[in-house]
């Protein structure tokens, strides 16, 4: 979001957060238990969601590495993600042919507020 940071999921069920000035590896975001296929860095930088193959969203905290909390919803593995330029929304979208709209303050499943069908 500052340009100085970037994150990537991988096949091995982790992120990773990069110093874009040295490519260092800053840290290794860990608790999916399947492929993450896609994450993004919220704009304020300090946090970041990604989507996985375990069906589930997270939300991290970029500057500790821990997981803010974990979405469910989806019933099978969820392919993309993005984020309002607020914070406030996310959505997801996932191999059912679905997607879903997220009130991201809350920390329940509770917070879906959009179920979008129809591809």
């Amino acid at each position: 979001a500052n340009g100085t940071r970037a994150i990537s999921g991988s096949d091995d069920n982790t992120l990773r957060v990069w110093n874009l000035f040295n490519g260092e590896e800053i840290r290794t975001l860990i608790g999916h238990f399947g492929r993450v296929n896609c994450c993004t860095v919220f704009c304020d930088g300090t946090r970041a969601i990604s989507v996985s193959d375990d069906w589930s969203q997270k939300v991290w905290d970029l500057f500790t590495g821990n997981e803010v909390y974990s979405l469910g919803g989806h019933c099978v593995p969820v392919l993309c993600c993005a984020v309002y330029a607020n914070g406030t929304r996310a959505i997801s979208g996932s191999g059912d042919c679905t997607l879903k709209m997220w009130d991201l303050p809350r920390t329940t499943t509770e917070n879906k507020i959009w179920y979008l069908q129809g591809h």
